[in-house]
């Protein structure tokens, strides 16, 4: 074809090949002649389209969607953490901390991922750091009081931790020292209530510790006071942006529950609940067994 004209040359004059070969009328697919037919027959057919998909083009150039598994999105969906060791502490305190920050707010991390942390109870609380049995951990502490026996969050006093991050839709936390208290089958308990600019998101989440022994070392027999540790993930349901932590009564009902919080986590919706871990998850026992339901 030049200029939109058909150079039928040795084509038919007539058949489909020599309609689609004009700019009139209509346009005819079929099935590819094999060699044995002449150009000249009518029943000659030999225009063929190649083509693809976006999908196969997609796929074939590399660009489409990868699995990058969790550990890789997990920093993506990350929208605040922070583990709450000496170095972390002192670094948002600004001097050396002695179980007592003398700060009753602390802002962990900068910026859009930035975790802040009320202390309270039934009189003025500031936020303590302590290093427990089971590793180290923020609480809170009051009467100007510098003794570490002070510095849990502490159900007996009406004590408990608030969070408050960007939007995450869960929690990954770590909670050192919690364990049993009064008896191997008391076993602590936390409240978990999150908001959503000051509306409660979802029901009140009690989860209780699940150690009464060494979990490497299931012979041991159960502990009256053991300072367990234990790793939640968590979601009300809904978006949230503050998380309170309070500590209340054991499953008996009648011991009191003290804790320090380790490490914490809040992530978006990029990611499953299962999947927000907190940052110190399992990192001095094997298999996880600080895992707690």
């Amino acid at each position: 074809m030049r200029d939109g004209t058909a150079v039928l040359g040795d084509l038919a004059a007539t058949g489909r090949e020599a309609t689609n070969a004009t700019r009139t009328g209509n346009t005819f697919f079929g099935s590819e002649r094999t060699v044995d037919v002449p150009p000249t027959a009518v029943s000659h057919f030999d225009d063929v389209i190649r083509y693809m998909t976006l999908a196969e083009l997609v796929g074939k150039a590399g660009l489409g969607a990868r699995d990058w598994g969790a550990s890789a999105s997990l920093p993506l969906a990350t929208a605040g953490s922070s583990t709450f060791n000496r170095a972390t502490v002192e670094a948002a305190v600004g001097v050396a901390v002695n179980n007592n920050t003398f700060d009753q707010s602390l802002t962990f991390g900068a910026g859009g991922s930035a975790v802040s942390v009320q202390a309270f109870g039934s009189s003025a609380r500031d936020i303590s750091f302590t290093e427990g049995a089971r590793g180290s951990g923020i609480g809170t502490i009051g009467g100007g009081s510098t003794s570490a026996t002070n510095a849990t969050v502490n159900s007996a006093s009406d004590e408990f931790l608030r969070f408050n991050t960007a939007i995450a839709r869960s929690l990954g936390i770590t909670l050192v020292d919690f364990g049993t208290s009064g008896g191997a089958t008391r076993f602590e308990r936390v409240r978990f209530t999150f908001y959503l600019s000051g509306t409660q998101v979802g029901s009140q989440i009690i989860k209780a510790a699940c150690q009464n022994r060494n979990p490497a070392i299931p012979t041991n027999p159960a502990e009256v006071n053991y300072p367990g540790s234990a790793n939640f993930s968590l979601s009300p349901g809904g978006n949230f942006n503050r998380v309170d932590v309070e500590p209340i009564t054991t499953t008996s009902g009648d011991s009191e529950s003290a804790i320090l919080v380790g490490s914490f986590r809040v992530c978006t919706s990029l990611i499953t609940t299962a999947e927000c871990i907190s940052p110190t998850r399992n990192i001095d026992e094997p298999d996880n067994l600080n895992d707690c339901p």
